[in-house]
């Protein structure tokens, strides 16, 4: 795969050929995607963010998973934007991403501060 380091990882592909891993970068390991062409681009955190996990791919090309400490969606190019996890009613959340199907329904898990453990959640 284009750019792909030695150790690199693949770990998600889709119907279209496009692939999730794990590639080192310079001296830093980074979650990339391969696309069809075996083009290799970065997935980069939401900004203002340091760290990221990507977890799943859909056969249009996006993936999901969480940036920080809140549930993110990232396009073909690799940018990020976090998913909504708090409502008027509740307080700041925790949140992650799970899965994604191919109609861009997302499931993942919310804590909010005031209900004790995670409750199951579904982004549509």
């Amino acid at each position: 795969m284009a750019g792909a380091s030695y150790g690199s990882i693949a770990d998600e592909v889709n119907t279209r050929d496009v692939f999730l891993g794990f590639s080192t970068i310079g001296d830093t390991g980074q979650r990339v995607r391969w696309d069809n062409s075996g083009a290799m681009v970065v997935m980069k955190p939401v900004p203002g963010d340091w760290t990221h996990d990507v977890v799943a791919l859909n056969d249009p090309g996006l993936a999901v998973g969480s940036s920080g400490s809140h549930a993110a969606v990232w396009d073909s190019a690799g940018n990020a934007t976090r998913l909504p996890d708090e409502t008027p009613d509740r307080p700041a959340c925790r949140s992650s991403a799970e899965q994604i199907n191919n109609a861009g329904q997302i499931i993942g898990n919310v804590d909010c501060r005031d209900v004790p453990g995670f409750a199951a959640v579904i982004w549509r």
